[in-house]
Parts: structure tokens; C-alpha cells; sequence
């Protein structure tokens, strides 16, 4: 979604979870120099967002703030809502990667967000890990939708929103060769007319309506 909307705004990816690869590597901005969650956490003070914008690795209109390469650091509420902040009033659209553990620093920008969405594989057990986390979800925003990957057998979405109560957003076709376009660094958008990028468009369509 942040690749796709990149290509029409400034937009910032805001990578939350500590224990993923790094959206930096996802998108093919590795080799670019700029502030992590290291460097901005130790920050004190307003940060301005012409400052934050300069200060994230960026590349054809997409910033990315994610983690260092030594240990994750521990986030606080208050430093991440200030980032937040900043980088909203920087840029068009924010796009940020939650993890599955909702802890203090995951509610806060839970509140904050216009629409949170939820990857679900369409499977019994894909539904079944989907509605745990939407019971978790639903206490802190009413803003919900689904985004249904397709592979194998899939049950139909229209089955899969009806179970969890929330509207499917998307769906999200097989996309041959991304895990290898990943690898090279040419990030999971390689062409704007893959199933990828249809879908992100969709969205972003849909939250603009």
C-alpha cells in the first residue's frame, strides 16, 4: 500500500514490529542512510515533520522509518505519538505495520488510525487467528477491514467477512515471483498492474472516497 500510494503523494512507512525483517529490506531501501527508531526514541522535544521527512531513508516519494540493526529498543507511547504526528504533518498518508501483540505503544496508534486492516488467509484456521485479533482490536476502534489473501482453497470472502462481521477491503491475489523480487530489492510492487498493486489501489481508492 505504501509503494502504491507513493507513486501519486508522499507517503511514510512506519514499521512497528520489532521482530519482523525490516520494511526497509521489504522495500528495497536497505542501502539508504537515515534515522531509525533508535535515533528518533532518544529524541527530546517537539519533532518537526520537515525534519523527521529529511531525516528517514526515502526513495521516488516513500520514507520508511523502521529498526536499526542491533537490538530493538524499547518504545514508549509518548515518543512514538510525536513521531506519528510529525510524519502526518509531513506527508499525504501514513502507512504503519503493527505488530500482533497489542501492547501500550500498538493501543495508542490503534486510536489514532482512520482504518485499520487485517491480512487474513482465507481458511478455517486463517479466520479463526483473524477473529482472536479483531477481539482484541474492537475495544479500541470500530475502524476495521479485512484484506483476504488468496492460495490453495480458499473460503469465499463473502463467508470470510460474515464470520469476523468486518467488510472485506480487498483481496489480494497469488503474485508469482515476489518473495524473489523482495530478495533483489525491487520491493513487492515490481509492476503496477500486478494483483499487489490492484489491490493496494483499492484501498487507498476505497479510504479516499
Amino acid at each position: 500500500m505504501a509503494v502504491t500510494s507513493a507513486l501519486r503523494r508522499p507517503t511514510a512507512l512506519v514499521d512497528l514490529d520489532p521482530l519482523g525483517p525490516g520494511l526497509d529490506r521489504v522495500v528495497g531501501l536497505e542501502d539508504r542512510v537515515g534515522a531509525a527508531w533508535d535515533v528518533l526514541v532518544s529524541s527530546r522535544g517537539r519533532l518537526g515533520s520537515r525534519s523527521l521527512r529529511s531525516a528517514l531513508p526515502d526513495k521516488d516519494g516513500l520514507a520508511v522509518l523502521t529498526w536499526g540493526t542491533g537490538a530493538a529498543v524499547d518504545l514508549e507511547p509518548t515518543a512514538v505519538r510525536e513521531v506519528l504526528s510529525a510524519a502526518q504533518r509531513g506527508h499525504d498518508l501514513v502507512v504503519v505495520d503493527l505488530p500482533r501483540c497489542l501492547d501500550a505503544v500498538t493501543q495508542e496508534v490503534v486510536t489514532r488510525c482512520d482504518e485499520v486492516l487485517v491480512v487474513v488467509g482465507p481458511t478455517v484456521v486463517g479466520v479463526a487467528a483473524a477473529g482472536r485479533v479483531l477481539a482484541r482490536l474492537r475495544p479500541l476502534t470500530d475502524r476495521l477491514g479485512l484484506v483476504t489473501r488468496r492460495g490453495g482453497t480458499p473460503v469465499p470472502s463473502e463467508q470470510v467477512a460474515a464470520a469476523l462481521g468486518v467488510p472485506v477491503a480487498a483481496e489480494v491475489p497469488h503474485q508469482r515471483r515476489l518473495d524473489e523480487h523482495v530478495e533483489l530489492g525491487l520491493g513487492p510492487v515490481h509492476s503496477r498492474r500486478s494483483g499487489l498493486a490492484r489491490a493496494s489501489r483499492a484501498v487507498l481508492d476505497r479510504g479516499a472516497a
